[in-house]
């Protein structure tokens, strides 16, 4: 990136960073402010050690293509967060669809305190169950950072993992779906006949959770069951972000 491209860059994040009443001068000065403007409402907003790049690429940059996804979809009433962390992506959600039903879906329950603020100031829902492909108990596994939490199904297990036959049920349709479940993702996409009742989409993907498979498959899977791909961008060797959409339902 050349030296003008890079400041057209910083002002329109700037610019972007003014819908959620941030004012900064410097790229060194920004911070994550303990308050947000959401749909013109100051909201009191909780994080533990969350990098600012998260909100940025989330909330600032749309990674998860909310925008394209609204131009897509005519009404957007219910909106599931499989892998919710902190609640970046609630934010996120709640600015681009006031009026949506948001569900979030979290594992961890370390992250409970910090999550239920956030949701509560959204208007948001959550469920701190694993998605899986079917119902059992999960055992967190616990990473240095709690973005790449994962889980194991465990007889023994603590946590409740949750079909996403029955997530599916509690929603009714979903119109968009973000996934970010650090490679639980392969396995929901087995269930077929729930995915009829997704209209769109959003995911971060994982590589490294099954062998043999490359950025090209995740796309080939979700055409298989009839979505189209709007937007595929590869972020690492094993690790990539897609949005798509349902034909059945755009026809």
């Amino acid at each position: 990136m050349s030296f003008f491209e890079s400041k057209i860059s910083g002002l329109k994040r700037r610019l972007r960073c003014i819908r959620y009443g941030m004012f900064y001068f410097r790229n060194a000065d920004f911070d994550i402010p303990n308050s947000l403007l959401i749909n013109g409402v100051r909201k009191k907003l909780h994080f533990n050690d969350l990098n600012a790049d998260e909100f940025i690429s989330i909330c600032i940059n749309d990674c998860y293509h909310l925008n394209d996804l609204k131009k897509q979809l005519k009404k957007v009433n219910s909106i599931v967060d499989i892998g919710a962390n902190q609640g970046m992506f609630l934010i996120a959600a709640r600015q681009n669809f006031p009026d949506a039903r948001i569900t979030g879906y979290e594992p961890n329950i370390q992250l409970q305190d910090v999550l239920n603020y956030n949701a509560s100031q959204l208007g948001c829902e959550v469920f701190y169950e694993a998605v899986m492909k079917n119902d059992c108990k999960v055992s967190l596994n616990l990473q240095e950072s709690d973005l790449a939490t994962t889980v194991s199904e465990s007889e023994s297990g603590s946590v409740s993992g949750t079909s996403f036959k029955k997530v599916i049920k509690r929603a009714g349709i979903i119109d968009i779906l973000k996934l970010d479940c650090e490679g639980a993702e392969w396995e929901l996409l087995e269930d077929i006949d729930s995915w009829k009742n997704v209209k769109a989409v959003t995911l971060e993907y994982h590589l490294w959770n099954v062998p043999g498979i490359n950025h090209s498959d995740m796309s080939s899977k979700l055409k298989n069951i009839g979505f189209e791909i709007i937007a595929h961008a590869v972020l690492s060797e094993d690790q990539g972000l897609l949005a798509a959409t349902n034909e059945n339902f755009l026809g």
